[in-house]
């Protein structure tokens, strides 16, 4: 579950590669998380190169960009990208994103000296991934259980409401007596028959 993870970008991580996974299968599940890690990867190299680019301490704060084109490549980015900043949130990482009219690429803002800690939230995803896959995997052949189960169920139950031999056995005692009281009347009607005097014809000579 997606509060197994214990924060929120935790938890969206799962949330997002469990969409996907219940979208389009595991495979595209395993293949949108190994992207993601990729794109991150790229990500954390950005923002090494802006670390290198942080103010001193006398000057006034910079801003760096990194190009999310990778990430918005993925299956539902938005959830990539909230996972991202949730634990971005979480280490005090002031941050925006932004997208470029212009160009049409989005990217993401923040301030060259929180370099560090931008890429040390990029590393602890980057350690988590392979576990949420693996979580991610086991509740989805869960859920493929469940519904196999659920298929077999209802097939099992309209099998039993098509069986004559599964009707409760009130209900066959009161066919069975309908049946029987069926037949004494169509009995008794005969034997009327038989009984019912016959009349001769007198003839007058």
């Amino acid at each position: 579950m997606a509060s197994d993870f214990g924060d929120e970008a935790g938890g969206e991580l799962y949330s997002w590669m469990l969409r996907i996974g219940q979208d389009a299968g595991e495979q595209a599940m395993r293949d949108a998380a190994k992207s993601l890690a990729g794109a991150l990867r790229n990500l954390r190299s950005g923002a090494e190169h802006a670390d290198e680019l942080a103010p001193e301490e006398t000057e006034r704060p910079r801003w760096a960009k990194l190009d999310m084109a990778e990430i918005d490549a993925l299956p539902d980015p938005s959830g990539a990208r909230r996972a991202l900043s949730e634990r971005m949130n979480d280490a005090g990482v002031a941050h925006a994103f932004t997208d470029d009219a212009a160009s049409g690429r989005s990217y993401l803002l923040f301030r060259t000296d929180d370099a560090p800690r931008l890429y040390s939230c990029i590393d602890e995803l980057l350690e988590e991934i392979g576990d949420i896959a693996d979580s991610v995997a086991g509740e989805l052949a869960r859920q493929r259980e469940a519904e196999r189960q659920l298929g077999t169920d209802g097939r099992d139950n309209a099998l039993e409401s098509d069986d004559p031999d599964k009707e409760p056995l009130e209900k066959q005692a009161e066919y069975a007596r309908a049946a029987s009281e069926q037949l004494e009347r169509e009995r008794s009607g005969g034997r009327a028959a038989e009984r019912e005097p016959r009349f001769q014809e007198n003839r007058s000579k």
